[in-house]
């Protein structure tokens, strides 16, 4: 009896020993991606593929103009937008022959305008938009190239890597490359909303590299980038409506480590 007390002493001891070991570690490791390994080289290489990473991880404004075509074959549309890659925060603009729309999200507030006339957009959609900012593609690319430490990265396949949340578990997107290591697919859900779209090969803007165009599978809405731009300086457009109207706000939850998360109702 009295051995086994002393074995079971010295097994527990060895059980404590490496768990405090194990925490040690990893609140000595460097800040930086979490996750496995592969998944981690997959989403590095992705990265160093879109051109200049350091880019990419310093900036918080993002300019993009696209030509872009609908399934119901109307003439394509020009599409430019502006986006915040820390806070989420988006200006859009689309112009075509059937006239010119555009919409803007804040972290708390949203309208939409068409014709010149503006709605505010409803707390549901306001929600909806919070919950989609940080699984976002272009804030991943961006919080990829930080190597944001509240991601943690899986391998789901030989080209393929989930982005979970670190804190939560919670499933923000899914990425899939080619051979290379260029982004391929991409794909996202929250709430009602669900986005996968493929990708053409690589093309250079700049100091960037981005696919030639997209398709997004449900509804084949296509785009082709026509220029693609990353800076530190913040966007020449307004995200508030015009004065006068009057916007419902929203209450949102500001994450660990500085990144959004999800908004509840009030």
């Amino acid at each position: 009896m009295h051995t086994m007390a002393v074995c079971l002493r010295r097994t527990l001891t060895g059980v404590l020993a490496v768990g405090c070991a194990t925490i040690v570690a990893a609140a000595q490791s460097p800040p930086g991606m979490r996750g496995e390994q592969e998944a981690i080289a997959m989403a590095r290489t992705m990265m160093d593929r879109m051109g200049d990473r350091k880019l990419w991880s310093q900036s918080t404004t993002l300019h993009i103009v696209e030509e872009v075509h609908r399934a119901s074959g109307t003439s394509p549309a020009r599409s430019e937008s502006w986006r915040l890659l820390r806070e989420p925060s988006i200006w859009w603009q689309s112009v075509s022959d059937a006239g010119t729309r555009s919409f803007a999200y804040t972290q708390h507030q949203g309208w939409t305008s068409a014709d010149g006339r503006i709605t505010p957009a409803s707390a549901f959609d306001v929600r909806q938009w919070q919950g989609r900012w940080p699984r976002n593609v272009y804030v991943m690319y961006h919080r990829l190239a930080r190597e944001d430490s509240s991601l943690w990265l899986v391998r789901d396949g030989e080209r393929r890597f989930l982005v979970l949340d670190a804190n939560t578990g919670e499933r923000l997107c899914s990425f899939e490359v080619s051979g290379a290591g260029d982004i391929v697919r991409w794909t996202a859900s929250f709430g009602t909303d669900a986005e996968e779209w493929i990708y053409g090969p690589l093309k250079t803007f700049g100091r960037v590299r981005m696919p030639d165009w997209g398709v997004r599978l449900h509804d084949n809405y296509r785009f082709y980038y026509r220029s693609v731009e990353l800076s530190a300086s913040p966007p020449p457009v307004s995200f508030e409506p015009p004065s006068g109207v009057a916007l419902r706000q929203e209450r949102f939850i500001r994450g660990q480590m500085g990144d959004y998360r999800t908004s509840v109702p009030r």
